[in-house]
């Protein structure tokens, strides 16, 4: 499912990723670890499209995304990678459903089918109770699972997750980390997490560690 070879990115003087090789295969949990600073986040950003390195090439699918102009590059990114953050980046002004739903607003579907697909990854996600509820009458569970549902909108290819339980107490966090594994189970659905978070990785099928800008695969303990 994605395949990243050769991938190097500086900062001026520098080097967060040096010479990267990664490959991830279609349906599968991987778990990147690592200190602060080590690369992580870039790495990530990197595989979501929302960065591009100095070298290197990266395939999502079959397809070499860096390849695309700009306008089928936004519309790749939309339709076929979806982003869960450590921070919600909810919309306050708007309901659960239409922040869920927002993806499939910008990709062109109308909003009856946007808002009916909404709806139904909401009711997945354990949320068909709060479709009309804003944000700050969410917890932060919840919001998370809106943002959840959110990704999961246009039915991407890969989840990509920076440090998605990092501002959930244990009991969220452990909520999302078992629907994380659901939607593997259920959907065959590729995903990438970038964690501090030892128990996520080691539940994860693969661990890999970054290290002075390159990546490892570890053994599960």
């Amino acid at each position: 499912m994605i395949e990243a070879t050769g991938i190097s990115k500086s900062y001026g003087d520098l080097h967060v990723l040096q010479n990267l090789d990664l490959r991830i295969q279609e349906g599968q949990m991987a778990a990147i670890v690592g200190s602060s600073g080590a690369g992580k986040s870039t790495l990530l950003h990197i595989l979501g499209t929302l960065d591009t390195p100095d070298v290197g090439q990266l395939v999502i699918g079959g397809v070499k995304p860096f390849g695309l102009s700009p306008k089928q590059l936004s519309s790749f990114r939309n339709e076929k990678l979806g982003f869960v953050f450590q921070f919600h980046h909810l919309l306050p002004e708007f309901t659960a459903l239409e922040n869920a739903a927002m993806a499939a607003y910008i990709k062109g579907v109308s909003e009856t089918e946007a808002n009916k697909s909404a709806q139904k990854w909401l009711e997945y996600l354990g949320l068909g109770d709060r479709l009309e509820h804003r944000p700050r009458e969410l917890s932060g569970g919840e919001q998370q699972r809106v943002a959840v549902a959110r990704a999961l909108i246009n039915n991407p290819s890969v989840i990509l997750a920076d440090e998605p339980t990092g501002n959930l107490d244990s009991d969220n966090a452990e909520d999302l980390h078992n629907l994380l594994f659901r939607l593997r189970k259920d959907f065959n659905q590729t995903v990438i997490i970038v964690t501090h978070n030892n128990e996520l990785a080691q539940l994860s099928d693969r661990v890999f560690t970054m290290d002075s800008g390159k990546v490892s695969e570890s053994a599960k303990h």
